[in-house]
């Protein structure tokens, strides 16, 4: 499914009006758009490559901590209106986890969160929350891919667009996915004025994302298609993750259980730097799950005899970055065109939102910006870069885990204990998105 909102929008805007661009109109982008609007002195224009404003049609979860900034942000009502269940305080079970690569699996632990767990929504319908919450003051343009940008004397940021349009702002926001021009053009022109050829080679080394030796295959699955063939399947009254050797599944339902969420990942863990040939995405035919899958337990090869030809995604990331902002320029990487990682630390989408509220508190702070830009840009790089590199680490290690790999020697796979220790030490690791909050008091300190 796919939203069309608005193909092009313009408002009258006022000159001296702190103007924001933002390149990339998916939830980073939108997320960062909403927050800046609860100050009516910045102006906003959303710039996306795509033809309209729109998300692949897949599950995203949101944890207790993110949730309170979505509420904070006026969303709480309209996105329980598109979700499955209402919310609740209370510690509940967000997903049971089976050893699964056998023809009968074997329950390992189900993993309960505070504040309610997990919520899981359908990416569009998330979407478009957000697209219907921006102000009419702010403008959203489709086929707009940028190409590059420059500094004009005044300070501002030009931008360059691939059918030959240009467009002006006091700030830019890379919020333009894992291949970001904007993170290609600011780390271009950092290594070219760094005046250190070793730093340079360092910084450039840094611009391309690299395979993380992981494939994910995504669908959605109609409830009643699966219902109708496997009546009784566990997913319906609880979200589960299949884990094996090497390779994972998971499902659980969304779009207020109209469609089951499918994700499955492969994964290479035996070689160092591994190179990607071929697209980054792809549709994959069913029989490939199927022979990737062969030998697993029912309910695993039920979720992929109902699903459709998948799409096959290289999962790539970025590698850990000097800085998410320029050193002297009004520019900002937000979301995963700053630390794209490995999605398995149960955020997800729920890093860029964390970005965009940041980064808004910050700029909301003042009312000379210009006069403090580069500073306050620092400020926000403080605060996250050093978060989000950890949160990369924990993610890899989660995937690690969930493929059945333990820094452990004495690991064993088999033994039903030896499995939940590593389970167990995958939910510490995602304590956080249950247990804090995220808030940026008045003197710009993070509190958590």
């Amino acid at each position: 499914m796919v939203y069309l909102y608005l193909l092009f929008r313009k408002t009258a805007m006022s000159n001296s009006k702190f103007k924001v661009g933002i390149c990339g109109g998916g939830i980073g982008g939108l997320c960062a758009a909403l927050a800046l609007s609860r100050y009516d002195d910045i102006d906003v224009d959303v710039y996306e490559s795509a033809s309209s404003f729109s998300e692949v049609g897949v599950g995203i979860g949101i944890w207790p901590r993110v949730w309170q900034i979505l509420k904070e942000l006026g969303l709480e009502d309209a996105l329980l209106k598109v979700a499955l269940e209402q919310p609740s305080n209370s510690e509940v079970p967000t997903f049971n986890y089976r050893k699964s690569d056998q023809t009968s699996g074997i329950d390992i632990t189900t993993m309960y969160a505070k504040s309610g767990g997990l919520k899981p929504f359908y990416r569009p319908d998330f979407l478009n929350v957000l697209l219907q919450h921006l102000p009419d003051r702010f403008n959203l343009y489709v086929e707009k891919r940028l190409t590059s940008y420059t500094l004009s004397a005044t300070g501002s940021v030009e931008m360059q667009f691939a059918n030959n349009t240009l467009a002006t702002c006091d700030l830019l926001i890379g919020a333009d996915g894992i291949k970001s021009t904007v993170r290609r053009t600011l780390f271009t022109r950092e290594a070219q004025h760094c005046g250190d050829e070793s730093r340079a080679t360092e910084i450039k080394s840094t611009i391309d994302a690299v395979w993380s030796g992981i494939t994910a295959y995504r669908s959605v699955i109609p409830t009643d298609v699966l219902s109708k063939h496997y009546p009784n399947h566990p997913i319906f009254t609880q979200p589960t993750h299949y884990l094996g050797r090497n390779a994972h599944v998971i499902a659980y339902p969304i779009a207020q259980g109209r469609l089951v969420n499918f994700a499955a990942f492969s994964a290479r863990y035996d070689v160092d730097n591994p190179k990607f040939e071929g697209p980054w995405t792809s549709t994959a035919p069913k029989d490939e799950l199927k022979d990737l899958f062969a030998g697993w337990e029912p309910s695993v090869l039920a979720l992929v005899e109902c699903t459709g030809d998948p799409l096959k995604w290289a999962i790539h990331t970025v590698k850990p970055l000097h800085s998410f902002v320029s050193s002297n320029e009004p520019v900002v990487l937000l979301g995963d065109a700053s630390h794209a990682c490995e999605p398995f630390q149960g955020v997800g989408a729920g890093q860029a939102i964390e970005d965009a509220y940041i980064l808004a508190a910050i700029l909301g702070h003042q009312k000379t910006r210009k006069d403090n830009l580069i500073h306050m840009l620092s400020v926000y790089d403080e605060i996250r870069r050093s978060f989000a590199t950890d949160v990369a680490r924990r993610s890899r290690a989660a995937g690690k885990a969930f493929a059945l790999h333990s820094e452990d020697l004495y690991f064993d796979p088999s033994k039903l204990q030896d499995l939940q220790q590593l389970l167990e030490s995958v939910r510490q690791r995602w304590e956080y998105v249950w247990d804090s909050t995220l808030r940026i008091d008045g003197n710009l300190k993070l509190i958590v």
